[in-house]
């Protein structure tokens, strides 16, 4: 389960104040599949990132399985990022000059673990993704899906419970958008993963099981 509670974020450049944020309330089921939709400005990044711990509130409160994260020292949140969240964005942000191998294995090496003892489980996702002929490729040339797949690898390989995705087919073509959607759809049901996808897609909403539309900062449905 993950909780928000009264979460407000205000941005203060010293001349004027922006509400991103206003009084969001909250509640996501463990193993759901949600969206978050809105037009542009209305604040669906700013939420996905204060869920993530990437970015604090101005006030309210975030937990993730009873863990109060808005509060936690950097270290603290640094570990819990690293061990229960996921990370997928719009913008692949994959080092273009490494494989799709290393790559892959940055996370596990961060956590400081050997990746040798997860070839087993990245040859499963590889293989999931359709990326097993592709691992010494550098990631310069793959094709923008298959960047893709490679950054949803990598943000799984440490077994997160909750993937976080900001318009993960943001840049794609409308056959990889729909190949993605049908990854993140396979790592929900088969993997049992608590998905919260950022999406300006009215087409992508049919897989979720929740709906978060937010308005003007606010949350309208």
């Amino acid at each position: 389960m993950i909780k928000v509670e009264n979460i407000k974020k205000v941005y203060d450049n010293g001349y004027i104040k922006t509400n991103a944020l206003n009084d969001i309330n909250i509640n996501i089921p463990k193993g759901s599949f949600t969206a978050i939709v809105g037009e542009s400005g209305s604040g669906k990044s700013t939420l996905l990132h204060i869920i993530g711990g990437l970015l604090s509130p101005t006030s309210g409160s975030v937990y993730i399985e009873n863990t109060e994260i808005t509060h936690l020292k950097d270290n603290l949140l640094s570990d819990l990022r690293c061990k229960k969240i996921g990370f997928i964005f719009q913008k692949f942000n994959l080092l273009p000059n490494m494989t799709v191998m290393e790559n892959i294995t940055i996370p596990i090496i961060i956590n400081k673990r050997n990746p040798d003892d997860y070839l087993d489980q990245i040859n499963e996702l590889v293989d999931m993704v359709g990326l097993s002929k592709l691992m010494n490729k550098p990631a310069i040339e793959l094709s923008g899906g298959q960047q893709q797949r490679v950054a949803i690898v990598r943000a799984i390989i440490n077994n997160p419970d909750v993937i976080l995705a900001d318009e993960p087919t943001g840049n794609l073509d409308s056959k990889n958008s729909s190949a993605i959607l049908e990854l993140l759809n396979k790592l929900n049901k088969l993997k049992k993963k608590t998905i919260i996808m950022v999406t300006h897609s009215e087409a992508m909403l049919k897989h979720c099981d929740f709906i978060i539309r937010l308005k003007d900062s606010r949350v309208v449905e």
